[in-house]
This record gives C-alpha cells, sequence and structure tokens, in this order.
C-alpha cells in the first residue's frame, strides 16, 4: 500500500522525531561515558596492592559494559526507525510510479484531440509536480535515515573506544 504526500510528510516528521530523541539518547550516553573515561583515568594505582588494582580493573570492565551495551539499545532503537523508514519509502516509490503512470496516461489523453487537451494537460502537470514531490520526500527520508545511522555508529565507535587501559 501507498503512501500520499500528506502521509508521507507525516511520516518523515514521526521517525525525524523519533531519530531526534534517540541521538539525543546516545549524544547523552557519549557524553557520560567520555565524563566517566575522564574520571577512571585519572585514578592513580601505584604503590596499591593487587587486590585494588585488580579491583580497578574490573570496574573499568564493567563501566566499559554498562556504556557499550546502552549505546546498543540506541543503535536498535535507530535500526527499528529506519526499519519503518525503509517501508515508508517503498510506500512512497509504489505511490510514485502510478503518479508516474497517471501522467503518461495524460500525456497520452492529450494527444488524442484538441478537445480536453489543456485539461490532459493541466493533469500530466499536477502528476508531474506530483511525482517530483515523492522524489524529494524519498530523498529526505534517505537522508534523514543514513544520517541517524552514522551519527550512532560514530557514537557506538567512541564508547567502544573508552576503558581502554
Amino acid at each position: 500500500m501507498g503512501l500520499n504526500i500528506s502521509e508521507g510528510t507525516n511520516e518523515l516528521t514521526k521517525r525525524k522525531e523519533e531519530f531526534t530523541e534517540q541521538l539525543s539518547a546516545g549524544e547523552q550516553i557519549e557524553k557520560d561515558g567520555l565524563e566517566t573515561d575522564r574520571i577512571a583515568a585519572s585514578i592513580d594505582t601505584s604503590g596499591l596492592d593487587s587486590s585494588t588494582i585488580e579491583t580497578t580493573r574490573q570496574v573499568t570492565s564493567d563501566l566499559s559494559s554498562a556504556f557499550t551495551e546502552k549505546i546498543s539499545e540506541v543503535q536498535k532503537q535507530v535500526e527499528k526507525t529506519s526499519d519503518v523508514v525503509k517501508e515508508n519509502i517503498s510506500a512512497l516509490g509504489e505511490t510514485q510510479e502510478q503518479v508516474d503512470e497517471n501522467a503518461r496516461k495524460y500525456s497520452e489523453m492529450a494527444g488524442v484531440s484538441e478537445i480536453g487537451k489543456a485539461a490532459a494537460d493541466s493533469g500530466r502537470s499536477k502528476m508531474e509536480s506530483d511525482s517530483q514531490e515523492y522524489r524529494n520526500l524519498i530523498q529526505e527520508n534517505e537522508t534523514q535515515m543514513e544520517k541517524a545511522e552514522e551519527d550512532v555508529e560514530n557514537m557506538s565507535s567512541s564508547i567502544k573506544s573508552l576503558f581502554k587501559r
């Protein structure tokens, strides 16, 4: 089932809001991770016994796991939203194909007779305009999805690089 322009615009707005919330959560996790890593790096273990040093290593490992798990949750949310965006892109593409086919039919009608040619040309022109709107919506969805996926991947890489001592 296709999406019309209004539905496609509404879906784009909803997914943009979801991506924004997800990326905001990811940014907070990254910020907290960086600060926690900074503090952990300042812990001086020189002169401490092996048991205390091992505790410090274990806490650092646990911190790494906790932050990695949290950013993985955000990645999964972004992936779910991306799946919805991909469905929307497909639905918009189906509707665009239908609109393009209608534009061809209006063009064909305009060539039959001078009677009604202006109306058929007007219909063709409107269909071509709508088709461009569909292409724009598809492009916006793709761009939004790709940026969110890239941003969360960068956050994940940043988190995974923390607590490595």
